[in-house]
């Protein structure tokens, strides 16, 4: 799997150039190294550049890489005599300098994420098991959520419940609010009491070899009211309009636009606040982006969100999301669980 990443690599590069890796998600993506230092990559050369800290670990982790000090780097790099490509969004700028008053012929390159942006099968099986952990903490959270528990302490549930069930670790800050609280798109978890009549607004994922998941749901306590439930209902037809419109060649603005079209269409579109979704691996934001000005075009095995929301300051807000894997025809929800609406 390597072996094949590296050759892609190449492929979109120069040639007779050797490409300096310093994004650590691309460092672990091109040679499974996942310590601090740097990845080098030329047509003969491979290596990984680090210090004693991760040395071990690397010699252990990436056979194919030769592992070399830190202290050596100028030098390895000069030696290979040849453009080195650097990455712009990763790169500070005063190791720029830094490079070109050691001599060495630097070019800098964006876009290296782009090349992540279609998984494999063990990708995609790593997102799948990722996906499963966090629905399993769903069914347990639905158990554990009580009028009284705090945004906190159910926070703090999830984020344990997923270590135990063999995750790495959250993909994010793990999101809980209810009430007022629901109306905030990334809103922090506070030591708000749940109360009924309320809802509580579920946004969290997981880490599986590296690769995460991401899901939401919106879940009420006691009753709703019926503007509750309409705006409830007005968000999960947009979600299911949205999921049946993805396939290889679709638009990514168009997939926004039906979900914002239909939420605007029933009188809400001045409080959904943001684009419908984001792909979605090795970093819990990659590309391909479902906003209104994306342009990508949606290909066989992209992994994306789709989160419709409506957020009604100092009222309420709901937000229902899944991840979906773009398939040769359409589109497979990684989540299997129900996003109709739960009331506790």
């Amino acid at each position: 799997m390597i072996k094949n990443r590296v050759l892609h690599l190449l492929s979109d590069m120069p040639e007779k150039s050797a490409i300096y890796l310093t994004d650590p998600t691309d460092m672990y993506y091109y040679s499974g190294f996942d310590g601090e230092g740097a990845v080098v990559i030329a047509e003969n050369k491979k290596l990984i550049i680090t210090d004693g800290r991760y040395t071990e670990s690397a010699l252990k982790k990436c056979a194919e890489f030769e592992v070399l000090p830190i202290s050596d780097l100028y030098k390895v790099l000069n030696e290979l005599n040849m453009p080195i490509i650097v990455q712009s969004d990763s790169l500070s700028y005063s190791e720029f300098i830094r490079l070109e008053k050691e001599g060495i012929e630097v070019k800098a390159k964006g876009g290296f994420d782009l090349l992540r942006a279609v998984k494999c099968d063990e990708e995609i099986k790593h997102l799948k098991k990722a996906a499963e952990i966090a629905e399993q903490v769903f069914e347990e959270v639905l158990l554990f959520i009580k009028q009284g528990k705090t945004e906190k302490e159910t926070a703090a549930f999830i984020d344990y419940q997923m270590r135990v069930k063999g995750a790495e670790k959250s993909s994010f800050e793990t999101i809980c609010v209810s009430g007022k609280n629901t109306s905030l798109p990334h809103g922090v978890p506070t030591d708000k009491k749940f109360k009924n009549g309320e809802f509580i607004t579920l946004d969290f994922g997981c880490k599986v070899n590296g690769y995460c998941s991401d899901m939401t749901r919106t879940v009420a306590l006691g009753s709703v009211t019926d503007e509750m439930a309409n705006v409830y209902d007005v968000v999960l037809k947009a979600h299911q309009k949205a999921v049946g419109a993805i396939n290889p060649g679709a638009i990514c603005k168009e997939i926004d636009k039906i979900a914002r079209d239909y939420i605007k269409q029933n009188g809400y579109g001045e409080y959904f606040v943001h684009s419908l979704g984001h792909g979605v691996g090795l970093k819990i934001h990659e590309n391909p982006v479902l906003s209104p000005k994306s342009q990508e075009v949606l290909k066989e095995g992209n992994v994306v969100t789709v989160e419709p929301g409506i957020y009604m300051p100092d009222k309420f807000g709901v937000r229902i999301e899944n991840t979906v894997l773009v398939t040769q025809k359409s589109a497979q929800s990684l989540q299997k669980s129900s996003k109709e609406l739960i009331i506790l």
